[in-house]
């Protein structure tokens, strides 16, 4: 049985700021768990996995109250099947996003996400991922579930994560990468005929169900929103979005599938349009 005096070290962060043009650290953000208690603390240690943490590291440490971390479940929402099966990937809140400054900002995104599926769960699409609903304990959203899928396009052709622009797309190619890009399209165009963008399509958030399987599968919706929805605050992926772009549209989506599609061509000179910064 686990001692519940002790802390369980969840996940840790490394923060960073910009001082004269240059990236500097500032300190580490750890998330741990105390019993049943989620707290968020800071570190100026450097740390190269969670079990590299001591609890003598972390200062200014806060409670992550439940109603911060779980949003009340509408009841009109989907409530997915009872206990939670097996081949079910269940979503939790991302921890790690938790800023005491704004307390109900966890809260908020996984509301925001689980709206979201309300209206994508009625016009399901074979390249965007099965949602079956929140998971509700006392009444609160503890997760999202969705159909659990094989690997990532990221770690299939880019396991060694090389950086986007050292990596070398010939070591492991798709096998059929025009109907994968179709298949990623559909998937997009289905999704804007809602009135809905993804907003964060990288290769971190396209999955493929089996290990042979290359049919494309859209995943990870938290920041997707409706056109004409303002970008501030919404999480996005450097490198795979234009900085420029602070509104909902469109070409968001467009423009990553573009730079997608350049990262996986076979050409030895690749011109990428996404930088880091804007």
């Amino acid at each position: 049985m686990a001692d519940k005096s002790k802390p369980e070290f969840i996940s840790t962060s490394e923060m960073f700021t910009e001082i004269e043009g240059e990236w500097g650290y500032r300190y580490t953000v750890v998330i741990y768990r105390m019993g049943k208690a989620f707290y968020r603390g800071k570190s100026h240690a450097r740390y190269r996995s969670e079990k590299d943490v001591n609890l003598e590291d972390i200062y200014e440490s806060n409670l992550i109250p439940i109603a911060q971390l779980h949003p009340i479940f509408p009841k009109h929402f989907t409530q997915s099947p009872e206990p939670t099966p097996q081949h079910y990937y269940l979503k939790p809140p991302k921890l790690l996003l938790y800023e005491p400054s704004c307390p109900s900002g966890l809260s908020d995104l996984m509301l925001q996400e689980a709206t979201t599926w309300e209206t994508l769960i009625r016009y399901p699409h074979p390249n965007i991922v099965k949602y079956y609903g929140c998971q509700v304990q006392n009444n609160r959203i503890t997760g999202l579930c969705f159909a659990k899928h094989h690997d990532t396009l990221a770690s299939r052709v880019n396991p060694g994560h090389s950086a986007k622009r050292h990596f070398d797309a010939t070591k492991r190619p798709l096998k059929d990468l025009k109907s994968f890009l179709e298949g990623v399209e559909k998937g997009l165009k289905h999704l804007h005929s809602l009135g809905l963008v993804h907003n964060d399509l990288t290769p971190a958030n396209i999955m493929f169900a089996t290990e042979k399987d290359e049919t494309p599968i859209i995943i990870d919706f938290g920041s997707c929103r409706p056109v004409g929805h303002s970008l501030q605050d919404v999480g996005r992926t450097p490198e795979w979005h234009d900085p420029a772009v602070r509104t909902t549209v469109p070409t968001n989506d467009t423009d990553a599938l573009n730079e997608i599609a350049e990262w996986l061509s076979l050409k030895e000179n690749k011109s990428y349009k996404l930088e880091l910064f804007g």
